[in-house]
């Protein structure tokens, strides 16, 4: 009815002259009707002018209330809508959001921009809880007048009351502006709403609004949502950045796992194969789609052998890791030394939710091992000198004097064969001297045999009797005489030399007792327990026992260390126990030192008994073996050797043509190949070797068979059979050689030519 420009005063008076026009018309009308009646006439007059102002003024304060009905209604609607605008772009922004920095950021903005507010704040709480808050993001309204200063702290008293009340809190805040404006006070409203998770809360929006009562129920329950959408995203983008820190350390985990320079394989408990890194591949020369989905059990003992799937077998039945060396045989047919750890993978429960075998390739450590061995081979070498020495010594001496005894009786025409006979008695003792020598002192490892361990022990006694010193009583007990190892005599040999020698020392200067055991135990469960590299079975046990100074329980600790060793300066490398420690772990054994200060020390080596019967060496034949009468070019640079052996080929009834020189030797073939039924060669030659020249003789006639005589100083013993094979040599004599190998051998040779 009225324009919206028209105010409720306006109406009024509007109202109020209407009414009044009205009264005087009908005053007019009644003063016609009532004349000479004054008094009802000012009656009725003062009764209009009552209603007619009573009226206008109820109709004032009537429109005048429902116009600010519904200003209310408009600024609470207004309000309303500005906290569904924020809301939903603040949706908006959670679906946009990349990281919980800038999305809290976003949300302080939207308040101010979209939304209308003052100032927002986000707080967190810290690690002590309410105690201390710290600010994480905030934004304001630029254009808004700052004179209008809010309280202090921003926001972090109230940000602190919802955080231990966990309740939305509302104030009020006014402030005085200065005294030139003392009765000027500017209202603004705050609203402190808290952020919560499944954990509690843990920080809180705080949003500022112009004006008093700024923030009705229906805005507060609005903003509430926005503040619970708020923690949710907060949580929402915690959780996927944990998922993404966790995705990039598992591809990070994945990748090394790959590059990692051992082998790793993966499966299930029922075998099924699921992973297998790059490294595995390398060393087993298998490909992985050859191998994934494939089950452990059968590939394992394809590629590892039987003693792998009974080590797979007891970490499954006790779940618990185990450690173990084995040999990889590859698809072409090379063989490669590894470690092989097997472990189960638990689940947070402890379930045992899948099994992996770690694969170490050993070729480069058994390399080093090696080196490290054969140096330390030197050093107990040098040990030996002296003893060495004696006994050959006493072998010249009876030689020497065994010879002279016979030149004198030749030269009165008399004979005396028992004084050739000791002559030839200690040359065979120097032959077999040297033979151990060599064999101990050989670099590389030997292969593996299955032998009884008693005739090493001995053998190894009777060598060192001469090198130590004659203070010490050397006490053997050979308990087992039959029991039997899978061992390397070699590394044996080093490892008794090298017990044996520490135990000396241990005695050096005194007089005192060495004991060397040999038995056969057998470890039960609880013994092998209180032993990392022991295991429950059948052993053989050597037990070397001294009386020396004995050890503490500090040097005790270190004497397996490389470099340590409690010798003076210049005595000692510190190399012996830790490769003899070396050497028993190779051949799946351990080491029991026992020892006390003044009480003497006991090592006990424990090697894994096998039941394997030991084969036993080809009987020589009984009496001289057959000579003939082939002809057979024989050479060597050694004089005395071409001459009698020469002689003796002769009376065997050969034709020998012999000489000095590799290439003389090589002519004489060449001018007349056809006459030659034998060749025997030496392998150390100036010039040429024995391999050159034979390649040389059948390159002219390729059949004709070829003998190698060598004493394996210079070259590794391997090396030279593997270069005589190639070369084609029928057969490798080790030197010195007696008649009768000499013959057998030559038959063999000539025999199979036939």
């Amino acid at each position: 009815m009225f324009k919206s420009r028209q105010t409720p005063l306006s109406i009024a008076l509007v109202y109020a002259l209407a009414g009044g026009a009205w009264l005087l018309g009908t005053n007019a009308l009644t003063a016609t009707l009532f004349k000479g009646q004054p008094l009802v006439i000012w009656l009725t007059v003062l009764n209009g002018v009552l209603l007619i102002g009573v009226s206008a003024v109820l109709l004032f304060l009537l429109i005048r209330r429902r116009e600010a009905t519904i200003t209310r209604s408009q600024e609470s609607l207004r309000r309303t809508n500005r906290a569904l605008a924020t809301l939903s772009e603040c949706d908006q922004a959670l679906l946009h959001a990349a990281d919980e920095q800038g999305f809290i950021r976003d949300v302080c903005r939207i308040a101010v921009e979209h939304g209308g507010y003052r100032q927002a704040w986000a707080w967190f709480a810290e690690a002590d809880g309410v105690a201390s808050m710290r600010p994480v993001a905030c934004w304001e309204n630029k254009a808004a007048d700052m004179k209008s200063h809010l309280d202090s702290d921003m926001g972090q008293g109230v940000a602190r009351e919802a955080l231990s009340t966990g309740c939305h809190v509302i104030r009020n805040i006014t402030t005085r502006l200065g005294a030139g404006e003392l009765f000027r006070r500017i209202a603004c409203s705050v609203i402190s709403l808290p952020l919560s998770d499944d954990e509690g809360v843990f920080g809180a929006l705080v949003i500022y609004a112009d004006g008093a009562d700024a923030f009705a129920p229906e805005e507060a329950d609005l903003l509430r949502k926005l503040a619970g959408n708020l923690a949710h995203g907060i949580t929402t983008l915690r959780v996927q950045a944990e998922k993404c820190q966790l995705e990039k350390q598992h591809a990070i985990l994945a990748a090394v796992i790959d590059q990692f320079m051992q082998g790793v394989i993966l499966f299930a408990p029922d075998g099924l194969i699921s992973y297998v890194n790059q490294a595995f591949e390398r060393i087993s020369g298998t490909d992985h789609a050859d191998i994934i989905n494939t089950r452990i059990h059968s590939y394992g003992k394809s590629l590892l052998g039987s003693p792998f799937i009974q080590a797979l077998n007891d970490v499954v039945a006790q779940s618990k890791p185990r450690t173990g060396r084995y040999v990889i045989v590859r698809d072409d047919d090379s063989n490669l030394d590894v470690e092989v750890i097997l472990s189960p993978v638990r689940e947070a429960s402890g379930a045992v939710a899948s099994y992996v075998a770690i694969v170490r390739d050993m070729t480069p450590e058994m390399h080093l091992e090696s080196q490290l061995r054969h140096a330390q081979k030197m050093e107990a070498v040098g040990t030996l000198a002296g003893g060495i020495a004696h006994d050959f010594n006493n072998i010249l001496g009876a030689i020497i004097i065994s010879t002279e005894l016979a030149l004198d009786d030749a030269k009165e025409g008399a004979s005396n064969p028992e004084l050739l006979e000791i002559v030839l008695n200690a040359a065979e003792r120097g032959r077999n001297l040297v033979t151990q020598i060599l064999a101990f002192s050989r670099q590389g490892e030997q292969k593996r045999q299955t032998v009884r361990m008693a005739p090493i022990v001995k053998e190894c006694l009777k060598l060192l009797r001469a090198s130590l010193p004659t203070t010490i009583d050397i006490r053997p007990t050979i308990r087992c005489e039959d029991a039997m190892a899978s061992i390397d005599p070699t590394q044996i040999h080093q490892v008794i030399v090298n017990l044996c020698t520490n135990a000396a020392h241990a005695m050096h200067g005194k007089v005192g007792t060495l004991e060397v055991v040999l038995t056969d135990v057998t470890l039960h469960e609880d013994e092998a327990g209180t032993h990392p590299d022991l295991h429950a079975g059948p052993y053989v046990e050597l037990s070397v026992k001294d009386t020396g100074h004995g050890m503490g329980s500090e040097v005790l600790e270190r004497i397996f260390d490389p470099f340590f060793t409690t010798k003076e300066q210049g005595r000692g490398t510190g190399l012996g126990l830790p490769v003899v420690y070396g050497i028993v772990k190779d051949h799946g054994g351990g080491i029991v030192v026992e020892s006390e200060p003044d009480r003497g020390t006991t090592v006990r080596v424990l090697i894994p008994r096998a039941e394997q019967v030991e084969e036993q060496p080809d009987a020589a034949p009984d009496g001289i073996p057959a000579g003939g009468n082939e002809r057979i070019l024989y050479v060597d640079d050694e004089e005395d050797l071409v001459a009698t052996t020469g002689e003796m080929l002769r009376r065997l009834g050969y034709e020998v043509v012999a000489t000095t020189g590799s290439v003389e030797a090589l002519k004489l073939f060449t001018a007349h190949p056809g006459q030659f039924d034998l060749i025997i060669t030496d392998q150390t030659m100036p010039l040429l070797t024995g391999t050159e020249l034979t390649r040389g003789i059948r390159r002219l006639r390729p059949e004709v068979p070829v003998l190698l005589c060598s004493g394996f100083i210079d070259q590794d013993e391997r090396t030279i059979l593997q270069e005589a094979r190639a070369a084609g040599i029928a057969e490798v004599l080790r030197k010195p050689v007696d008649r009768d190998e000499m013959a057998r051998a030559i038959r063999r040779a000539l025999d199979r030519s036939v």
